[in-house]
């Protein structure tokens, strides 16, 4: 199984993200200073492959045999970069930009389960010492990318929510407050953590308690790092 991921995109874009049935995002590039065609991320195996590389002026986004492909140079304008939307579903891969888009119809396509399972094995390697912040980023957001599965795979959605009942029947039911599930996620953070020799620390109490946490590595040549992580939640009803 081979799994690459380009320097630039190291400490930003999680393995685990590309194992979704479904994923996003917005690539920019510096069209001036690109002088040789290369990836961005591939995850290739026996029987299963996901590529996005810049060929001849062109992003092209490759999923086992089928492509779709936009000239980068009529991406979105921002600066120096032109931005170029990337998306793709089980049976579709998309991109485009500035209201012009290309879309493939794909077969109905299942990432393998030894390659998910390879991206949530990532997150228990033991490690004692990152060899760079991107490192140290990366692992992070890999964590961070397996925790709403891992709340859903173990059926602990429930926990989030404030519910009114009538006897057995739910009649009313509101998100709990951020405030209220910081013990909760604090646990979660520091079991998934832990191997790494990442320390969870909640910040200081304020006015409205332990809003943040940090978290804290050793990366090599460097004093301990830390990375100060701000919980969002979306709620789906």
């Amino acid at each position: 199984m081979e799994v690459l991921l380009a320097d630039s995109l190291k400490g930003a874009l999680p393995f685990y993200a590309l194992t979704g049935p479904c994923g996003y995002m917005e690539q920019q590039i510096e069209v001036d200073s690109i002088s040789r065609n290369g990836y961005l991320f591939r995850i290739k195996s026996d029987d299963f492959h996901l590529e996005l590389k810049f060929e001849n002026d062109f992003l092209i986004l490759v999923r086992n045999g089928k492509q779709v492909m936009f000239p980068v140079n009529r991406g979105k304008v921002e600066g120096i970069y032109h931005t170029v939307n990337i998306a793709w579903t089980p049976n579709k891969l998309m991109m485009g930009a500035n209201g012009d888009s290309q879309i493939v119809e794909t077969q109905y396509t299942k990432v393998p389960s030894s390659i998910i399972k390879k991206a949530k094995m990532e997150n228990l390697i033991p490690s004692d010492e990152f060899l760079s912040q991107e490192e140290f980023r990366n692992r992070v957001n890999n964590c961070f990318a397996t925790l709403s599965d891992k709340i859903e795979e173990t059926m602990s959605c429930e926990i989030y929510w404030d519910n009114k009942k009538d006897g057995s029947k739910i009649i009313d039911r509101k998100p709990k407050l951020e405030t209220s599930i910081q013990s909760n996620l604090h646990a979660l953070l520091y079991e998934q953590f832990m191997s790494q020799s990442i320390e969870v620390v909640p910040e200081n109490n304020n006015a409205k308690g332990r809003l943040d946490f940090a978290l804290f590595a050793n990366v090599k040549g460097a004093p301990c790092v830390r990375i100060v992580v701000t919980p969002k939640f979306s709620i789906i009803l």
